[in-house]
């Protein structure tokens, strides 16, 4: 049999990796020494809320935690610390700082979640079985045993006895499994209502992408309607000048009619070469006007279609979103396992199944059977 006072090593690689975490000078995250002037001030607490935990993790009594979801929680761990040290290890000069800046929080907090939701539950569990009822428990036991030797002799009043405490146990017992439904229960619940608060944050990048867009969109359009005008509405021949033109070529005409033969050939060999030349630019304005509204029609249909895609991501992120903050009200309102499954099931299908929005050209939505998977192997029987 093992000593329980002797950790195993699943158990010490966890406390380590979270000694590790623990222990980073939060000043260096925010304001690494290769950084310059681009610091992670803005991200403190969410520094903080991450080292915070990880110390907490360091103080838990792991020995509560199977051995496989011991491998888990390290495994997280170590996602987290490796993505903290590459903040902490920043450098301007490794490429454009902005785009490092983002794309370093952003893979933090996705290894962040992700750690999150595999540990929290189990550590908060942990936490609860070496905490004050464990302890009253051990009290109780060794009161029971202590009787137990004292009165011995007097078998009768001892089973009484016996019998009084064994039923005061099994209601502490009862009362530490309820404590640790709660615990596993409310644990599950912030993940979702966290979860909730990413769709929102992405529904609203997408909200104002969409109206930039949209005014990107109005902007080509009344350019490209003032493009058409200039070239052909704005040019055409007013009523007066065409008039003009109709009698000078009238009198040209008259005057022609009164030349002699000779004298009209010499004329209509002089006039064929200006015609010539007079059709190939008409040709090119022409080709020229085309390739320009063919340009303007393109842009117009590419800003367009990008305020549409960002139009229905800010839909489908908003409906997650509101699903998400529903989910917690319906499984307060049953207890019923089955209920509460098909509610698991909707919300799933909600997060994970594409959305119709009327925004996009031929929608059309697949069959919802990735989402119902999802939820089968998430549930801890089949892990």
């Amino acid at each position: 049999m093992a000593n329980p006072t002797v950790e195993t090593p699943e158990e010490t690689e966890v406390r380590t990796i979270a000694a590790q975490i623990a222990a980073l000078d939060i000043e260096l995250l925010v304001y690494p020494k290769e950084g310059a002037t681009f610091i992670f001030e803005e991200h403190r607490r969410f520094f903080e809320s991450i080292i915070n935990f990880y110390s907490d993790v360091g103080g838990t009594n792991l020995r509560y935690i199977p051995t496989h979801l011991l491998q888990i929680i390290a495994r997280a761990a170590k996602e987290v610390l490796s993505s903290l040290n590459a903040i902490r290890e920043f450098n301007i000069r490794r490429g454009d700082p902005n785009s490092l800046m983002r794309d370093l929080v952003a893979n933090l907090r996705n290894q962040w979640n992700e750690a999150y939701a595999q540990s929290a539950s189990h550590i908060a569990l942990a936490r609860v079985s070496s905490g004050a009822i464990t302890d009253d428990l051990r009290k109780l036991q060794g009161f029971i045993d202590s009787v137990a030797a004292k009165w011995s002799a007097t078998s009768d009043e001892y089973k009484k006895f016996k019998e009084t405490t064994d039923a005061q146990l099994k209601e502490r017992f009862a009362e530490f499994e309820k404590v640790i439904s709660a615990a596993r229960e409310a644990s599950g619940k912030e993940a979702v209502s966290r979860q909730a608060s990413e769709f929102e944050i992405e529904a609203n990048k997408c909200l104002k992408a969409s109206r930039l867009w949209f005014a990107a969109t109005v902007i080509m359009v009344a350019t490209s309607l003032i493009v058409v005008y200039c070239m052909f509405l704005k040019g055409a021949s007013s009523p007066q000048l065409a008039k003009q033109t109709t009698h000078a070529v009238g009198t040209n005409s008259v005057a022609t009619n009164q030349l002699p033969v000779a004298a009209i050939a010499a004329i209509s060999n002089e006039t064929l070469p200006m015609n010539h030349t007079v059709t190939i630019e008409v040709l090119q304005q022409t080709v020229a006007r085309i390739l320009i509204v063919t340009l303007l029609y393109s842009m117009v249909v590419w800003v367009a279609r990008n305020y549409f895609a960002n139009r229905h991501n800010y839909t489908v992120n908003r409906h997650r979103r509101n699903a998400m903050q529903t989910f917690r009200a319906f499984v307060e309102g049953t207890k019923d396992l089955a209920t509460q499954d098909f509610i698991l099931r909707q919300a799933a299908a909600c997060a994970f199944a594409p959305q119709q929005t009327g925004y996009l050209k031929d929608e059309e939505l697949p069959t919802p059977a990735p989402s119902s998977q999802f939820v089968d192997i998430s549930k801890p029987g089949n892990s």
